[in-house]
């Protein structure tokens, strides 16, 4: 049974590398604000864009920023989620882009697989698997990075 004290933020961030580098500060900054550590995943079963740990070519300076899911992918599913349609499901469901509400959906239910980033949750692992996202947040993550 995982530690109650979990909090993660599992960011799988899609598309070009500014959109990417967009995500992980978007999600650095509610992992400052609500006590998180987040977890890059680019790697995952499903991935569209990128496809190989973020840790090959970066290096984080902050310890609540981790760049690869290799030690820990096989717990996610173990852990309670939110979204709660996604717990269990972490590492199989899968995504298509849904051009009528602009974001990347779950194919089955249709579901955004992200939360409000304007509250904290309970649950120990938080999903946010987007793109886009602009130049605002880039220079944030790239703060922490190195190469």
């Amino acid at each position: 049974m995982p530690h109650k004290s979990v909090r993660l933020l599992l960011c799988r961030p899609q598309a070009g590398l500014t959109d990417i580098l967009s995500q992980i500060g978007k999600c650095l900054r509610y992992a400052d604000k609500f006590n998180r550590t987040v977890i890059v995943e680019m790697n995952f079963k499903g991935a569209v864009h990128f496809r190989d740990d973020f840790s090959h070519y970066f290096i984080s300076h902050d310890p609540h920023l981790i760049l690869t899911s290799k030690n820990i992918a096989s717990k996610f599913d173990q852990l309670s989620a939110y979204p709660p349609h996604f717990s269990g499901r972490i590492n199989s469901y899968k995504t298509k882009y849904d051009v009528s509400v602009e974001s990347t959906v779950e194919v089955e239910s249709e579901q955004v697989p992200s939360f409000s980033f304007k509250r904290d949750y309970s649950e120990p692992l938080l999903l946010h698997h987007a793109g886009g996202g602009g130049i605002d947040n880039v220079e944030f993550a790239v703060r922490r990075l190195s190469v």
